[in-house]
């Protein structure tokens, strides 16, 4: 169970009342009591008078998984099934339709049609029967389950200078289902969150080889092959190649190739509608106008869901590193190892300001060009996830150890892994209407931050019932994609966030 408290949310123009004209936010009128200003107006504001919202989340799960295995001549079999579920069941408290507000702005609040509500002032007096009026609780409910049955059957044959190969053959079927229910609250959107019935579920039929081949007594392969049959995305064939080597006792090598397929998730395609206000800043009509609500930013009517039009990832995989173990210092290891990564269709989401930066036009929706040209305002933003026509990425890890046994004083161990990321580029993503191509390493991107250098720096200590460790966490500074202002003005140089180190302690 969770309970997270917000803000009022700020509530969004009923279309659904305007007989007043088209504005952008609620109405009152030179008439309302309470209006300080004695002229029509659009409202901006948060309904401070009738409580934060509320939502309350119960998650229940069940996961059973049933098996058999044996052995069948020289094959050793394995035969199981699982059933799991994960029902969410979430409750909005003091919600509020943009329709009942816009009514009681008027005074036709309340159960009669005759009450005016007051929105001015941070403690303003409210007639409970108004405020009672305004509020409700709506309710949805989220379904997902997985069902899947495997076999699996493995054996040695033959014989290779290395010693017996071995083979692994598995038979997979899966079925995943998504169940998403909403009351008519949510699926009118007055609330601000517009739900979608939706009803969702795939099968999947898989099947797979694999070879363990020690071809040598210090080289051995490894090849597999998987075949995936989606009922919504169609099927594919993915190999992997692995080789290892250990030319010395104390010195190992190893290196494989592979390529994935990934269909999207169920929340990444039905992700429903959620309607809110964004800060945007419009780069392109920046540079016509000049003007602050332009330059520097302003509210504008947004749009969250996700996107079934997506398509599935596709990716391809390469490692290379070693392990040492040096014989004249024992207790000691050294891991480095080099990763490239691949991804075309990658999905990822697309913040509107990115877009706006490179003066694209996905999911911005603008008022007619002005007469000398000018771009018109935006009036809504669509955000969502979409596919980028590739993801790059490279980089290497590496770990050191050192363990130590004493004859008094305990164990101990020493360690440092640490990862650094050279390339993490996302090239032609041709929704942006531009030739973007940009190595994000050590940057700030539309998925978070990407410091080229993590690394963990570890000691630990037992002895007998005792035992302490201490554990250093170090995060590499990045750069942000918003300019630095210097003296009340932007300059062309972008925001640096400062690297960071944790100290974690335990006995």
């Amino acid at each position: 169970e969770a309970e997270v408290e917000n803000a009022p949310a700020p509530i969004d123009y009923s279309p659904f009342l305007a007989p007043w004209g088209d504005p952008i936010w609620p109405y009152v009128p030179a008439n309302h009591p309470n209006n300080p200003f004695g002229t029509d107006g659009e409202l901006m504001s948060r309904p401070l008078g009738l409580g934060n919202r509320v939502h309350v989340n119960q998650s229940d799960a069940y996961r059973a998984v049933i098996g058999l295995e044996g052995m069948w001549g020289a094959w050793d079999w394995k035969l199981s099934a699982l059933a799991s579920e994960n029902e969410v069941d979430k409750q909005y408290l003091n919600m509020v339709s943009g329709d009942d507000y816009q009514y009681a702005l008027i005074g036709m609040g309340g159960p009669d049609g005759n009450l005016w509500y007051n929105p001015f002032g941070f403690q303003s007096e409210n007639n409970p029967v108004v405020v009672d009026w305004l509020t409700t609780t709506a309710r949805s409910s989220d379904t997902t389950g997985e069902y899947s049955a495997d076999l699996l059957v493995s054996r040695l044959f033959g014989s290779l200078p290395g010693g017996a190969m071995g083979v692994a053959i598995g038979l997979q079927y899966r079925q995943q289902e998504l169940d998403q229910w909403a009351d008519d609250q949510l699926l009118s959107g007055e609330l601000g969150y517009k739900h979608e019935p939706i009803t969702a579920d795939r099968d999947i039929f898989s099947a797979f080889v694999e070879l363990q081949l020690p071809l040598f007594y210090n080289l051995e392969a490894q090849l597999a092959l998987r075949y995936e049959d989606y009922s919504d995305f169609g099927s594919t064939t993915n190999p992997k190649m692995a080789l290892r080597w250990q030319p010395l006792d104390s010195l190992m090598f190893r290196a494989s190739y592979s390529t994935s397929f990934k269909p999207p998730s169920f929340y990444e395609l039905y992700y429903p509608l959620y309607e809110d206000w964004g800060w945007f800043r419009d780069v392109e009509r920046c540079e016509y106008t000049g003007a602050y609500e332009d330059c520097e930013g302003d509210f504008y009517p947004l749009e969250q869901s996700g996107n079934p039009d997506l398509d599935p990832e596709e990716g391809t995989s390469w490692f290379a590193g070693l392990v040492w173990n040096p014989e004249f210092l024992p207790g000691f290891e050294l891991q480095l190892d080099f990763w490239d990564f691949a991804h075309e269709e990658r999905i990822t989401p697309l913040p509107a300001q990115y877009v706006l930066r490179e003066k694209g036009n996905f999911g911005i929706t603008r008022a007619p060009d002005e007469a000398d040209g000018t771009p018109g305002r935006i009036t809504l933003v669509q955000e969502t996830v979409v596919n980028a026509d590739e993801l790059h990425t490279r980089g290497f890890d590496t770990t050191l150890g050192y363990s130590w046994q004493t004859d008094h004083a305990g164990a101990f161990r020493a360690s440092l892994m640490h990862t650094y990321i050279s390339e993490w580029s996302i090239s032609d993503i041709s929704l942006l209407d531009t030739d973007f191509d940009e190595n994000l390493a050590g940057k700030y991107w539309w998925g978070g931050p990407l410091p080229r250098n993590r690394a963990n720096l570890g000691l630990s200590w037992d002895r007998g019932p005792h035992g302490a460790s201490a554990n250093i966490h170090y995060v590499d500074g990045f750069e942000s994609y918003e300019n630095e202002w210097v003296n009340g003005e932007m300059t062309d140089d972008y925001i640096q966030v400062s690297s960071y180190t944790t100290l974690d302690l335990q006995y």
